[in-house]
């Protein structure tokens, strides 16, 4: 995974944005983070396809690790905010063991 400079692009619940700055696509996901941040924990990662944020304020390590592993979790292979909502529902009700481990993987600490 290399970082890129320049112009990236986010989906939004206005359309797509553009923003400046350092970038790295991960399908289904995109690390990112603004030209004006330039603090160590200032990453973010979001779902391509519909913009959702996954986590923000994060090392640049940690978020190619979690999109490393959430990559195999096909509920992030949608292409809407409507499917992802109701991938991600019928996930954790069908398959509560693996939801809470994805979960884990978002948020190790439970914040």
């Amino acid at each position: 995974m290399k970082v890129r400079k320049g112009t990236y692009v986010i989906a939004t619940s206005d359309g797509k944005q553009s923003y400046d700055g350092s970038y790295i696509k991960h399908y289904p996901f995109i690390i990112h983070r603004e030209e004006d941040k330039t603090g160590t924990h200032q990453w973010n990662i979001s779902h391509l396809a519909t913009g959702y944020s996954v986590r923000k304020n994060l090392t640049l390590k940690r978020c190619k690790d979690m999109a490393r592993r959430l990559k195999g979790y096909t509920l992030f292979h949608v292409p809407t905010v409507e499917t992802f909502a109701k991938q991600l529902s019928l996930f954790r009700d069908r398959q509560p063991d693996q939801h809470k481990k994805m979960m884990k993987i978002i948020d190790p600490d439970g914040e």
